[in-house]
């Protein structure tokens, strides 16, 4: 009962965030505060809160996935939060992310925050990733393969010295 009521918050609330031309973050933010709030009213029993509340965040993530997909819009993460700090850090500057545009045509953001290794973000928090987003899957796997190429780069050379 709470799954769908939130599911359904979220929906809607998606759906109004589109119809009003909000961007990806602002939709996705609205989608979550709608969700929080209907699982807040039903109080599920049987499920904890945190899984409830994970739960629907995943099912979200996969409403919102097909949406983009319908409109032309493909992402993909990849997950940068246990790599080393330096290699974070040139991954995650703004020379590299723009070249990385420049040969995909792919939109690469940084989105989540960093955790320590072991440490478990709380509900309705990521650990940092880069979110890659482009008008095809092509255009998206490529950024993605050339991501994770630089990345173990980075790692090898480090480990040279």
């Amino acid at each position: 009962m709470a799954k769908k009521a939130a599911m359904e918050a979220g929906h809607k609330a998606s759906m109004e965030a589109i119809k009003q031309g909000l961007s990806f973050d602002e939709a996705t933010r609205l989608s979550r505060e709608a969700m929080l709030f209907a699982l807040n009213e039903y109080k599920p029993k049987v499920v904890g809160h945190e899984k409830a509340l994970l739960n629907v965040y995943n099912i979200r993530n996969k409403f919102v996935e097909k949406e983009n997909e319908r409109s032309g819009i493909f992402t993909e993460e990849v997950e940068i939060n246990d790599y080393p700090q330096f290699v974070r850090a040139k991954v995650q500057s703004w020379d590299y992310l723009s070249s990385i545009g420049e040969m995909t045509s792919c939109k690469v953001q940084v989105k989540g925050q960093f955790y320590e290794v072991g440490r478990k973000p709380p509900p309705g928090h990521r650990r940092l990733y880069l979110l890659v987003e482009g008008q095809s899957k092509h255009e998206v796997s490529s950024a993605v393969k050339e991501i994770k190429r630089n990345l173990e780069e980075h790692v090898v050379q480090n480990a040279r010295h």
